[in-house]
């Protein structure tokens, strides 16, 4: 299994993510966050799964919430880029390209 890595920024959009759904509804947040860890084992067995997208990054849209995974997997590494909500301007994740 490869391992996951986080962007910094991408960490911390993520966390503040799990806390905003979970005031909004309680047990969201939880919810969203087994979403997305379902999602890295998806990716971690389907590394193509997910569309093409912006300096050979993936994005896979998770089921159920308004959010794309942002990636680049490399033989032992899912490098996750942002976890990016259908509403925040487009591609702000740009910069944290390497």
């Amino acid at each position: 299994m490869r391992r996951v890595e986080f962007d910094p920024e991408a960490e911390t959009d993520l966390l503040a993510d799990v806390e905003y759904l979970e005031r909004e509804r309680s047990g969201y947040g939880d919810r969203f966050l087994t979403a997305v860890y379902q999602a890295f084992d998806l990716i971690d067995e389907f590394p193509g799964i997910g569309r093409a997208s912006l300096g050979r990054t993936r994005r896979l849209t998770l089921s159920d919430f308004t959010y794309d995974i942002v990636y680049r997997v490399s033989d032992d590494l899912i490098y996750i880029f942002a976890i990016a909500h259908y509403s925040r301007r487009r591609n702000y994740w740009r910069k944290r390209l390497r």
